[in-house]
């Protein structure tokens, strides 16, 4: 297979590079952020994780069946695991999907 090499003008190389600086700088930020949180939370700090109120979090345990609620003894815990994979498998029902014309 045949390399091919472009040079690109200085401004655009520049522009390039300040973009994918400030998306790993995100992408940093937002794991750092999620990291300190523990692996089970109560419930303010699951809301907390997940940037909702603590009553949007209850509202979510009473619409959604299978949103991920440990309870021992009356006190409820939530699982930063099980909540990552809740959020993904809801993010994965709302991908649009293209219709033939």
């Amino acid at each position: 297979m045949e390399q091919i090499t472009m040079q690109l003008p200085n401004d655009l190389q520049n522009a390039i590079v300040e973009e994918v600086r400030t998306a790993l700088s995100e992408v940093i930020k937002t794991n750092q952020q999620k990291s300190q949180f523990p692996p089970y939370m109560n419930q303010k700090l699951a809301a907390s994780y997940l940037h909702v109120s603590p009553a949007t979090l209850i509202k979510w345990e009473k619409r959604y069946n299978d949103f991920p609620v440990l309870v021992i003894e009356g006190t409820k815990r939530y699982s930063k695991a099980s909540l990552d994979k809740w959020m993904q498998d809801r993010e994965n029902l709302r991908k649009p999907t293209v219709k033939a014309s």
